[in-house]
């Protein structure tokens, strides 16, 4: 007789009977659910991270060595190969739709996927420039078949004397392998690695598999792997019918929906780009203390007071606004030594449904009031039991009404339920 040990071994990696150099392990629904949002959704959902860079010479002679273009590319390309030493899952890829595939390689073979991951890119804009135009043009796995890859940018001015003192760097990766946290731990260790490189005679090949961890499904506390029959989620379709919706209108982002749908010819993200100035962020920080809500919480309400205010249609007083919310256990609910940030990188969420009342955004503090809501809403979803569970359940059924050919929607307008995902980390 089969036991649940048994059915999660095929989510341990384990080499492969048929070729010894790759080992691969089984998706979770949730993982699968991501590599179908992706396709069907043309690369618009995967994370980006980038930063701005400054060189600074620490040595202690007068004249400043000279660090070109050139140089910078040689050293990100054996800085990524260092950061796939430390976190594999970068060189992993997705094979059938449905399981995690990792190439045991030697150091040719890894310099050779390293080259080929690494972009560098003169452009003005920096980093978010960038972000902008690939998220219109690029989506993942690339052209090569990799899930995760870093563009260099340097600005035309700063590549053209020879001795560069500033470029930017701009990660891409597959949200199956990855979520928000995650790629920027990634990020940091790219940094880290580009700025003070391993020695040599610490890498060896091959050796780094035993840091390629199982899915979070596997890691979280118990209780979050039995499904909470009590819940009004438990064993509703409300999950499946919120991603499946015949003739959806979509529009990405919600304020040009003049964009149009999914499609070979309009894919990625279509993202849109405001630089702050800097002291802007502790002034929201502030006043969002005042109101005892964080960052998430507002920017939730903030999305749903876009939408409220662009709608033709006039919500009713009994009409909610129904929408997605990622929460990240790590804060929480997976034991350490995984629930540090920079030891699990991989996806490792839960989305948590956020149903808030239209009526309150035609209040005078409507803003603060859905704010306060949402975090009160986030607080409940901190005691919940049985959400990795639930989130397993309701991508089945996804993965299920996927197979009957039904399409996938984004934003879907109702008459009585406007409902779109923002994936938030409160």
């Amino acid at each position: 007789m089969a036991t649940q040990n048994d059915a999660l071994s095929d989510f341990i990696w384990k080499p492969q009977l048929d070729d010894p150099s790759s080992i691969t392990r089984d998706l979770t629904n949730t993982e699968r659910m991501f590599v179908v949002l992706n396709r069907d959704l043309y690369g618009q959902n995967c994370p980006f991270i980038g930063a701005s860079i400054s060189i600074q010479n620490t040595s202690q002679s007068e004249q400043t060595p000279t660090f070109n273009s050139a140089e910078l590319r040689k050293r990100a390309v054996e800085a990524f190969c260092q950061t796939r030493w430390r976190y594999p899952t970068v060189a992993a890829r997705v094979s059938e739709h449905s399981k995690a595939v990792y190439s045991i390689d030697g150091e040719n073979d890894v310099k050779t996927w390293a080259e080929r991951s690494v972009t560098a890119v003169v452009t003005d804009g920096g980093w978010l420039a960038l972000r902008e135009q690939l998220s219109r043009d690029v989506s993942m796995p690339s052209s090569n078949g990799d899930y995760c890859v870093v563009y260099l940018i340097v600005k035309p001015e700063d590549g053209a004397d020879g001795n560069l003192t500033n470029f930017d760097i701009l990660m891409h990766m597959h949200h199956v392998f990855t979520d928000g946290s995650g790629i920027r731990s990634i990020l940091n260790e790219f940094i880290s690695r580009l700025a003070n490189p391993l020695p040599s005679d610490e890498i060896h090949w091959g050796e780094e598999v035993s840091r390629l961890l199982p899915p979070s499904t596997l890691l979280v506390n118990p209780e979050q792997m039995i499904l909470d029959t009590t819940s009004k989620d438990a064993g509703s379709d409300a999950s499946t019918d919120f991603f499946l919706k015949p003739q959806a209108d979509i529009g990405l982002p919600l304020y040009k929906p003049e964009i149009g749908s999914p499609g070979p010819s309009n894919k990625g993200t279509k993202l849109v780009s405001h630089t702050f100035e800097p002291e802007f962020l502790p002034a929201l920080l502030a006043i969002g203390r005042t109101h005892g809500v964080k960052l998430a919480a507002m920017l939730h309400a903030a999305l749903l007071q876009a939408v409220y205010k662009i709608t033709d249609t006039i919500p009713g007083p009994d009409d909610i606004f129904g929408s997605r919310s990622a929460i990240d256990l790590r804060n929480g609910w997976m034991p350490l030594p995984y629930g540090e940030k920079r030891q699990y990188v991989n996806s490792a969420i839960v989305i948590q449904p956020i149903e808030v009342p239209c009526h309150l955004f035609s209040q005078r503090n409507g803003f603060w009031e859905a704010a306060e809501f949402i975090a009160k809403l986030w607080n409940g979803a901190r005691k919940r039991k049985g959400m990795v569970a639930t989130i397993e359940l309701e991508a089945a059924a996804f993965l299920e009404a996927k197979k009957k050919q039904r399409h996938v929607a984004v934003l879907v307008l109702e008459y009585d339920v406007l409902t779109f995902t923002a994936f938030l980390y409160p």
